[in-house]
């Protein structure tokens, strides 16, 4: 793709396997979400669960807050606006409960106010 910097601290040395390969877990699509701020560590986490191979996307995050006093704002709410990533994977179910505990130790050592997010979808069916 044209006009896509992906950032040095990212990128990883890859060898490739097949995503058909019966021999592997069912595969998943993972889904992660953080503030900018933690984007070495996210890639870090990616690279601690073998998940090699994942695309990244700078999103908006937003967050609505209820004023108590009418006062405080003129509109019926205040919103606060976050510079964020999303970062998705097609990958197997072993490595998704790797990257799972890693983001869970994370969360729980350094993030209080803005934790990383991730879910996991089945994939039913794929075209390789």
């Amino acid at each position: 793709m044209s006009g896509v910097e992906i950032p040095s601290k990212c990128i990883l040395n890859v060898t490739s396997t097949p995503l058909n390969d019966k021999t592997t877990n069912k595969m998943k699509l993972l889904l992660i979400t953080s503030v900018s701020e933690f984007e070495k560590e996210v890639c870090k986490l990616f690279k601690k669960a073998e998940i090699l191979v994942y695309s990244t996307s700078d999103i908006q995050g937003q967050k609505f807050f209820a004023s108590k006093n009418i006062q405080d704002n003129w509109f019926s709410a205040q919103r606060d606006s976050y510079n964020s990533k999303l970062y998705f994977s097609f990958t197997t179910e072993d490595k998704i409960e790797a990257i799972f505990k890693e983001v869970k130790a994370f969360n729980a050592e350094k993030s209080n106010s803005n934790p990383i997010k991730a879910i996991v979808l089945d994939i039913e069916k794929y075209i390789n």
